[in-house]
């Protein structure tokens, strides 16, 4: 006998099960309890917020900021991965693309597959019987990556982790493992942050639930008040698709599911994907400052990426889908880009970028204050492309090298110079670099140079003459190039730094085009004053200006002689100068070769770079002695 019982009341959930009868039937009542658990979970309102800090409202969250840990890290890896894999065509969009009739995913998959064969068929096939967490966490640490993680939920409806909001997850079906889990503590178990991943927004009208001919259709992989659903909500038709009305259930589903992967694994970083905006504005809210408190009560330092205008600048790290800034851009923000040229996931035949191309990316991300996460794509199995690993192998041979000009790094007055630039935005190819295009970084009083292509024949760096702005009047004490013990010829002229010719290839792998010059300075110091201390001046160009007078205790002087390095520190982190001033706004300039203290009156001949608003930590240099 079996017997089950649900009562619903005052916020209670009550749940009785009776068996006496044989284990078919005492199965049967786990697989009923489960369907009651899952009817509540996915029938309840959007799970409460958590107190803490940040109320969900812009004013609030955009006062997070971004981690520390971010602004050092530069590279990351994760993977796009699940049944999508399985038929290997096309691209990472075939659960939506096999349904489109005509298409070419269309054809190949009636061909290959049947026309009954819909994409709940694949999830069996998505066995992953040679995934190893481990191999792929040591994986992404060999070549170079700070943080990494999986793709959570694509936009096919798959969960990789069990959740509690739907039986389609890898826990439950495929694999019938806790990927999330495995790789995040895998991950974690090589010292990298973790990135969990989410694009399940995409789910509304993802497939045709509204085509009876199809699979989609069917009930029984219908997200509804009963159950989360494969194929998500029916929805009227495909102009849904482009012109989305979301309802209230799926909205919360949406959150919920990303709440639960918050709690569960608590992220260092969760990337949303575009057309989160299709999500109501209380909803993105919700989740931001859920993930906030979440992080806030474990005093965690944590980031939420986001693309377009899918939330309020400053709330999150913006992020360029294949795709970056054309300048230094604040405050810091980052790139995600894949292995693959036309998808993100691995297809048969692969088309992949090599080891130089991304190196290149990854260089002009940095020079201009972003970040690059990088995607991988594994095969259905769990296993790695021999190619792929080969790639990112080099990738970190390269990083083992010159890693001091990318990681804890910070951009310089300019990104770089050259003719070859990147078109500012989203989707497009990174262009081929030449000798004559260089990126540059700080870090700490060392400026570092790359050049984009490597020529034994030498180098001319136009912006290190002499007499530019820049490093007008500072002496030049070394030039040395990573990963080679030559001893470089270089010069210093009125038109250029020229290095070279040199005598051999650095210590990297030659198939990766650029190298690295360390250029040391006597003695620089670098700094940032925000305009309420410095009046105005005009980007780009020379300006003398006067220090204005600070209280000699707020700014930690004495005598009226305000310690350059102590205002700084306080301007970063808005404390209170004076009794008239609350916070110090983020606005300013940079300044190169500071002295320690400046009497009242003293001026400093400096070169403004930036008067952008909005800049964090990845924007302010240290004074270094």
């Amino acid at each position: 006998m079996i017997a089950v019982c649900s009562c619903v009341g005052g916020g209670n959930v009550g749940l009785t099960i009776i068996t006496n009868g044989p284990p078919t039937l005492r199965h049967s009542a786990r697989m009923m309890l489960g369907a009651v658990l899952l009817s509540i979970a996915v029938s309840g309102a959007a799970a409460a917020p958590l107190s803490g800090p940040y109320s969900p409202t812009w004013p609030s969250v955009t006062k997070h900021g971004v981690p520390k840990w971010f602004n050092d890290a530069k590279f990351g890896m994760y993977a796009h991965w699940g049944p999508y894999s399985v038929p290997a065509f096309g691209n990472e969009w075939y659960s939506r693309n096999m349904y489109v009739n005509g298409s070419s995913a269309w054809k190949h998959h009636v061909a290959t597959w049947g026309e009954s064969f819909g994409y709940k068929d694949f999830l069996p096939l998505f066995s992953a019987e040679h995934f190893n967490a481990t191999a792929w966490a040591v994986l992404y640490k060999k070549s170079g990556a700070r943080y990494a993680g999986p793709v959570a939920e694509h936009a096919d409806g798959y969960a990789m982790w069990p959740t509690k909001y739907s039986h389609f997850n890898a826990g439950e079906t495929g694999p019938k493992r806790d990927v999330v889990k495995e790789l995040t503590d895998a991950i974690r178990g090589q010292g990298l942050r973790v990135i969990t991943t989410l694009h399940h927004q995409w789910l509304w009208a993802w497939y045709p639930t509204w085509n009876n001919v199809t699979d989609c259709a069917n009930p029984a992989y219908e997200l509804n008040a009963d159950h989360g659903g494969l194929y998500g909500p029916k929805v009227s038709g495909p102009s849904e698709f482009s012109h989305p009305h979301c309802t209230q259930q799926f909205m919360d589903y949406h959150v919920n599911k990303a709440k639960e992967l918050v709690d569960n694994y608590q992220p260092d970083l969760v990337y949303y994907d575009s057309k989160w905006g299709i999500i109501d504005e209380a909803h993105r809210l919700d989740f931001v400052s859920y993930y906030y408190n979440a992080a806030a009560a474990l005093g965690k330092q944590v980031a939420v990426t986001y693309k377009f205008s899918d939330l309020e600048p400053g709330s999150g790290v913006l992020d360029f889908e294949r795709g970056g800034a054309g300048d230094i851009t604040s405050p810091a923000w980052q790139t995600d880009d894949a292995i693959g040229r036309n998808s993100w996931s691995w297809v048969n035949p692969a088309d992949l970028k090599n080891s130089s191309e991304l190196v290149g990316e990854l260089v002009d991300i940095v020079s201009k204050n972003g970040s690059f996460l990088l995607d991988m794509p594994p095969f259905a199995n769990g296993s790695i492309a021999a190619e792929v690993e080969a790639t990112l192998g080099e990738i970190g041979e390269w990083l083992e090298v010159n890693g001091e000009a990318i990681f804890n790094s910070r951009p310089w007055v300019m990104y770089g110079e050259g003719p070859t630039r990147i078109i500012p935005g989203g989707f497009h190819e990174w262009p081929v670099f030449t000798d004559r295009d260089f990126r540059f970084t700080v870090s700490g009083n060392v400026l570092f140079v790359t050049a984009m292509a490597w020529s034994p024949s030498g180098y001319k760096v136009l912006s290190l003459n002499s007499t530019s702005s820049g490093t007008a009047g500072k002496t030049i004490s070394s030039v040395s190039l990573l990963g080679s013990d030559e001893t470089l010829k270089w010069t210093r002229t009125a038109s250029a730094l020229v290095i070279g010719p040199l005598d051999k290839h650095p210590d990297t792998p030659s198939i990766i085009a650029a190298v690295v010059f360390r250029v040391a300075f006597d003695n620089p110091r670098v700094g940032f004053l925000t305009f309420d201390v410095l009046p105005p001046a005009t980007p780009g160009t020379p300006a003398n200006i006067t220090w204005k007078s600070l209280p000699a205790a707020a700014a930690g002087g004495s005598d009226g002689v305000p310690d350059v390095e102590l205002v700084f520190r306080a301007l970063r982190h808005g404390m209170v100068l004076d009794e008239d001033s609350v916070t110090v706004p983020n606005t300013g300039l940079y300044i190169w070769d500071v002295p320690r203290s400046l009497s009242v009156a003293d001026t400093v001949h400096v070169t403004v770079s930036h008067d952008e608003e909005g800049l964090d930590d990845s924007t302010w240099f240290s004074l270094v002695a």
